[in-house]
């Protein structure tokens, strides 16, 4: 029994209010949102979301920073905001074909407070930044019904990062 509950679809249902659901998804949704779906919502329409397979995947991304790295002669940290700096877009694959997003690669300084401080080990070398980015990417269906009738349906791969691990590496 157990078994036929966790392998069954998960299926929300909502009132359809296109322009605020396109707004929710907008940054992180592989769909684009068609002016039809910008309209305000009528009486009686709805929309049903399925989801049909989820896949974990990690990326490894490399924050700007010098080409060689930092020295630290009196020790310290380098700060990683993992966040900022400029977004680097990539495909994943995964079981139901190729997911194409992006995600901001972050910064690294040893100046300014700001993110994650990551204490160098030694004095005597340089070191360089990198942040392992865990994903989860969702495929979902959305089956768009008026008055309880299927109208038509749209699939959307979201991806979301759910945990980051920055580290230093010797150069």
């Amino acid at each position: 029994m157990k078994k036929k509950i966790l392998s069954a679809l998960i299926t929300i249902s909502m009132l359809f209010t296109p322009y605020a659901a396109a707004l929710a998804d907008e940054p992180t949704s592989a769909e684009s949102t068609s002016s039809s779906e910008m309209a305000a919502p009528r009486y009686g329409e709805s929309v049903k979301t399925v989801l049909l397979a989820t896949n974990y995947r990690s990326v490894i991304t490399e924050p700007q920073q010098p080409a060689n790295g930092f020295k630290l002669p009196t020790g310290g940290c380098i700060y990683v905001n993992a966040a900022a700096g400029p977004k680097y877009t990539f495909n994943v694959s995964v079981n139901w074909g190729v997911v194409s997003t992006g995600l901001s690669i972050g910064t690294a300084n040893s100046s300014s407070a700001s993110g994650i401080c990551l204490t160098v080990p030694t004095t005597k070398h340089y070191y360089k930044a990198k942040v392992q980015k865990d994903l989860k990417i969702s495929h979902t269906r959305l089956d768009y019904y008026e008055y309880a009738v299927l109208k038509y349906s749209s699939y959307r791969d979201v991806v979301e990062v759910i945990g980051l691990v920055p580290y230093l590496v010797r150069t």
